[in-house]
């Protein structure tokens, strides 16, 4: 599996709010796009990438975002976390990477770490 730069802005705020009553609510997090709304229940723990979609990419992204440290963090110092969507359309998978989590007593972030696009099996 390769892994290629989708969309790489950092730190592109989508939520900060009180901690939500409902982790299913939809988060949008590019307006123009909805193939990438999310909630915060589907998100993945980022030190689980590598059992997904393998020590490769995972030791790359690591490479890629020279300032994530064990345990690895992203914007605000949350912790990054992942989901996968596929494009029915192109039959394209992106790979997904946020940061969130806690940032303050009951304040909640989430950032845009970056979106990658996936080719080859998994």
């Amino acid at each position: 599996m390769k892994i290629q730069p989708f969309i790489l802005e950092r730190k592109l705020s989508v939520f900060d709010d009180r901690e939500p009553d409902d982790w299913y609510q939809k988060i949008v997090l590019l307006p123009e796009n909805s193939l990438f709304d999310f909630c915060l229940a589907e998100l993945i723990s980022f030190d689980t990438l590598s059992q997904q979609l393998g020590s490769d990419i995972f030791d790359y992204l690591k490479v890629y975002y020279k300032n994530l440290y064990i345990p690895l963090k992203g914007s605000d110092s949350l912790s990054l976390h992942f989901y996968i969507r596929l494009d029915k359309v192109t039959l394209q998978n992106f790979l997904v990477i946020v940061s969130f989590g806690e940032f303050q007593p009951a304040r909640y972030k989430v950032h845009l770490e970056g979106i990658w696009l996936l080719a080859g099996d998994r």
